[in-house]
């Protein structure tokens, strides 16, 4: 009767930490699938793919069109979603590039503050409006 019971005992033991396996295990593909779906993580997948496989950008302007097409094709590769690109590029830009970059930003960031009022409740002309200084001010940036 004792060797019965201690019998029992293993297996219900044995059945509570297999339960507790699929348990963890249905955790872990959780937090799996969670991690993939954020954005923090899917740009640091795609980052590290991209590691030492490209370069910072060329000083030579006759080099920049190799170069960025070296990116797009780095990205078409690993399938690099494309809201993602242009975070991804930004460790391999140089300093002047950069500065460019965040006065464009800073401009932009300006103008549709000051436009914000109209922005929101203007009619298609005034949205046609400030979508022209916007391209404008893209191109006085470069």
């Amino acid at each position: 009767m004792k060797i019965r019971t201690a019998e029992l005992d293993a297996h219900q033991e044995q059945l509570r930490l297999e339960t507790e396996k699929v348990r963890l295990e249905q955790e872990r593909l959780r937090l799996q699938i969670e991690n993939a779906e954020n954005p923090a993580a899917q740009i640091k997948k795609y980052g590290d793919a991209l590691r030492g496989a490209i370069g910072r950008i060329p000083t030579d302007p006759a080099d920049l069109p190799s170069f960025f097409d070296n990116a797009e094709r780095l990205f078409d590769e690993i399938k690099a979603p494309r809201a993602y690109r242009a975070q991804l590029l930004m460790p391999y830009l140089s300093d002047k590039a950069r500065i460019h970059l965040l006065v464009a930003w800073s401009k932009l960031k300006h103008l549709i503050m000051l436009k914000s009022k109209n922005y929101f409740y203007a009619n298609s002309n005034s949205h046609r409006g400030l979508f022209e200084e916007i391209s404008s001010c893209n191109k006085n940036s470069r």
